[in-house]
């Protein structure tokens, strides 16, 4: 009995640093899709302001399909033609396990994903 009471405390801690390496991977791979989708749609928008509300609710419309709910999205304004447009997508990412008491306070930790497309717009 001595043996599983030392050997649960490891096992459990190894399992649960499996499932928040898992959850923030699809959180950071979800973003990752979100930026790519609103540069994507950017590039080719008439008219593209900067923090545009149409690159924003694409990009918002991807983070709430993976789940993602307290994403923040913000598109830059080309200069021109053949200009770069980017789009940051920024989470706070919040730990869901509870493991963080065992090592300090990491509470909350920020992502953040870029993506540059060159505008083709008109």
């Amino acid at each position: 009995m001595v043996e599983l009471a030392l050997v649960i405390m490891i096992f459990l801690m190894i399992v649960l640093g499996i499932m928040e390496f898992g959850y923030a991977f699809m959180v950071t791979q979800a973003m990752v899709t979100a930026a790519r989708e609103a540069a994507r749609y950017a590039s080719v928008t008439e008219n593209l302001q900067a923090n545009d509300p149409r690159v924003q609710a694409r990009c918002q419309e991807r983070l709430v399909s993976a789940g993602v709910l307290n994403g923040n999205c913000e598109n830059t304004k080309p200069q021109g033609k053949n200009d770069n447009v980017e789009v940051t997508v920024k989470v706070q990412y919040s730990l869901i396990t509870g493991i963080n008491t065992l090592f300090g306070d990491l509470q909350r930790i920020n992502l953040v994903r870029i993506a540059n497309f060159r505008y083709e717009g008109p």
